[in-house]
């Protein structure tokens, strides 16, 4: 039997650990992905509340230990289940997509959970500098996070690519432009995401095209 440490704030009526009893998880576990929720969303930090637990009846060298535990808003608990109940279904699902893209790309270089900084692209196609997010339903970052998020990974990639060319490094096929642009596929809406990307592969491509036949800035001859 547990005694939590209670709080005041009376909003706070669910543990983590009635959480792991019912997702069947060790609570430690639970507690690890609160903190990593809270710090990837700082919006949602009222809805959590930090604090202790100890074990009653316990033998006399537990007797007075304390354990971390969560206490939970109702909307706190909701974004928890979500996270547990949709993170299975939501991985496979992104990688069916990825596996759409192998289909449709066979020739591309793709790179899955591509890492810039401390983040993660779903989708990265380096040869043509496209940056592809699998966005599921139950998606929830705020419009200015996801804004910050992608302009850090685009100035990252352009200053990774800036440098490549500075010191000559010779890349198979370089990015048809400096701009790194975001694809955002929402579940349910794959097809007109992947509408979306052939479009954009057709500009770059396009754009790639007309900047190879422009005039040389040195001669005035075409490039080649």
């Amino acid at each position: 039997m547990y005694k939590i440490t209670p709080s005041s704030d009376e909003t706070l009526v669910y543990s983590s650990l009635t959480i792991a009893k019912e997702f069947n998880k060790r609570h430690n576990d639970v507690v690890t992905s609160i903190r990593n929720f809270i710090n990837r969303h700082p919006e949602h930090n009222k809805e959590f509340f930090a604090t202790t637990y100890s074990i009653e009846n316990a033998g006399k060298l537990l007797k007075n230990r304390k354990y971390p535990c969560f206490l939970l808003t109702e909307k706190g608990q909701t974004l928890l289940k979500l996270k547990y109940k949709y993170t299975v279904h939501s991985a496979s699902l992104e990688r069916a997509f990825g596996e759409w893209l192998t289909i449709f790309f066979p020739g591309e270089r793709i790179e899955a959970q591509y890492p810039v900084l401390g983040y993660r692209v779903d989708y990265f196609m380096p040869d043509l500098g496209i940056c592809i997010e699998y966005d599921e339903k139950h998606h929830d970052y705020s419009s200015s996070r996801d804004d910050e998020r992608q302009t850090a990974i685009q100035e990252e990639l352009r200053r990774d690519y800036l440098e490549n060319i500075e010191y000559d490094i010779v890349v198979e096929r370089k990015p048809a432009s400096e701009s790194f642009p975001f694809i955002r596929v929402k579940q349910g809406k794959e097809v007109e995401g992947m509408r979306d990307l052939l479009i954009l592969i057709r500009d770059k491509t396009m754009n790639d095209v007309v900047d190879y036949m422009l005039p040389s800035s040195e001669g005035g001859d075409f490039h080649g």
